[in-house]
Order: structure tokens, then sequence, then C-alpha cells
């Protein structure tokens, strides 16, 4: 008989990772991650800030937009006569209606359950307001032939349609920064709810270029409100019936803090300023004109 044999299969030496292998593993790992961490931290950030970037222009535009269409507006009557238009009505010291009317420091009280539209005289911010008579009856779906506010406009006579909005600055409870703000109200009505346009206006600065010499060439420039007051008569228009052209700039700020260090910028007056509160901030300028500066009474 053959001697049976027996197979030993020796067992497999089972080996794991040295300490070195695991250290230098763990290392690579964390590398990898924090590079990830980073990519993701930075591409973020940067999203973060085109997206507020955007968004400020896009208010910024927004606002620029609803404040140039009335601006563009101001002291538009249609024609009656050769002479005449129909822009007629009485200011708040019962003087005639002009198409444009400004305040260096804004209004007494523009947000009161009765609210004051005279000039304030302590020190504040500027406000704009302009009168025009709308081409078209109301509608609540489209919004023509209302105010600033969506609000009808008066219809009765002998002031018909003539609306009058009232922009400004105001820094509501609980808000760390202004908003841009309209009052609307149509000549015979009650004033309207001022309500918020815009929030996060910092500042609004507003200048004015004139015809001084009836010569239907702008004359004067960078003029503010007080500078416009002390106009004399010219080829018989007086004082806002001689602004041809207005110029507003509007510094906006971002809602959140995106900016990853302070932010220079310059601001509505042309000075260079740094903010450290890292919100992103843009001062936006238009010059508009104004295409109706008569009175109701034409001049050839």
């Amino acid at each position: 008989m053959t001697k049976a044999q027996t197979l030993h299969i020796r067992p497999a030496i089972q080996q794991g990772f040295t300490l070195v292998e695991l250290m230098v593993s763990v290392t690579i790992s964390l590398v990898l991650v924090l590079f990830v961490s980073s990519l993701y931290i930075s591409s973020k950030g940067s999203y973060r800030i085109n997206d507020d970037s955007a968004r400020l222009q896009e208010d910024g535009r927004y606002a620029m937009g609803l404040i140039g269409r009335n601006l563009m507006q101001a002291g538009f009557g249609n024609a009656l006569t050769r002479t005449t238009t129909d822009f007629v009505g009485v200011d708040v010291d019962g003087n005639p209606l002009q198409g444009l009317r400004g305040c260096d420091a804004g209004f007494v009280s523009p947000v009161a359950a009765t609210p004051d539209f005279h000039c304030a005289t302590a020190a504040g911010k500027p406000g704009l307001e302009v009168s025009y008579r709308v081409a078209e009856l109301y509608d609540a779906n489209t919004g023509a032939g209302a105010d600033c506010n969506g609000q009808s406009v008066d219809e009765t006579p002998p002031k018909p349609g003539i609306v009058s909005n009232r922009f400004f600055l105001y820094t509501k409870a609980g808000d760390s920064a202004p908003s841009l703000y309209c009052n609307g109200q149509g000549v015979g009505k009650v004033a309207t709810v001022s309500q918020p346009v815009l929030s996060n206006v910092e500042d609004m600065v507003l200048t004015y270029g004139a015809d001084t010499k009836g010569e239907f060439v702008t004359d004067k420039l960078n003029l503010n409100a007080d500078g416009v007051n002390a106009l004399p008569t010219a080829n018989y228009k007086t004082k806002w019936n001689q602004v041809t052209s207005v110029q507003v700039c509007l510094l906006i700020s971002s809602t959140n803090n995106v900016t990853p260090q302070a932010q220079t910028y310059v601001d509505c007056n042309g000075v260079s300023q740094t903010a450290t509160d890292r919100k992103l901030r843009m001062a936006m300028t238009r010059v508009f004109t104004l295409r109706n500066n008569a009175a109701s009474n034409l001049v050839d």
C-alpha cells in the first residue's frame, strides 16, 4: 500500500498597515478634505458676492427707473390752448403748483399720520416732490394713472388727474439703514401712507441743472435746492420752473455681510470711503432731463 500523504497548507500571514502608513494616509486625507473645503468656501463666498452685487444693481436700476419716470413727467399737462395746459393746482403753501420741488434736508414729517411735506430746516437727507398730470385713466392691474403707491388719482375738477409723488429717505424702527420711501398724493385727495420702495439706501444726493437765460440751454449745474430757490426770474420762469435736469445718486448697501475684508468705495459726493462691516456698497448715479419744465401758462 501506498502511504497516504497528508498535504499541509500553511496559512497565509495577514499583515495590516503600519503606524507610519496609517499616519501618511490620514495626512493625505486631511489635505484633500482641507483643499475641497477651501474650494467650497471660496466658491460660496464668490457666489454670495456676485449674487449681492447683482441684487444691488437690479435694485438700483428699479429705484432709478421709478424716480426717472417721475422726473421726466414733471410739470406735464395736456395742452388746452397754444399757451395753456391742464396742469393746475397748488402746493403745500397754497402757491401755484410746480412740476418739481426739492428740499435739501428732506420733509418735516413725511411718515406721520398727518404728514407734513414742508421742507425741513434741520440736517437731513434731501427730498424730492414731482407733480404732473397723469396721461391715462386709473388701472389697478397695470398701475396706469396711479401715484407711486399704486393709488388712484383724484379726477374731480378743477384739479383733474394731478399727482404729487414725494421721494425721501427714512429709517424705520428696527432697521440699521434708511430706506427709500415714496408718498403719493393726487391733488385734492388725502396723502396716502408713505411706503418703502427700496431698503438699505444709505444716502441720496440730488443736484439740479437750470436754464437761467431762457435759451433752452442748461447753463447752471450742480445746484442744490437752496441754490435753485435763490435763482432770479428768467424769461418769465421762476425758480423751479427753470430746472431742466436732475442728477440723482443713490448709495445702496447689501443686506448680508459678504465681503471678505474691508471694502473701499466712492460715495455720492465723490469721496473715497472704507467700510469695515463687510457689506457691499454701490453708488449709482443717473441724470434725468425734465421734458416739461413749463408752468400751466406757457410762453413763446
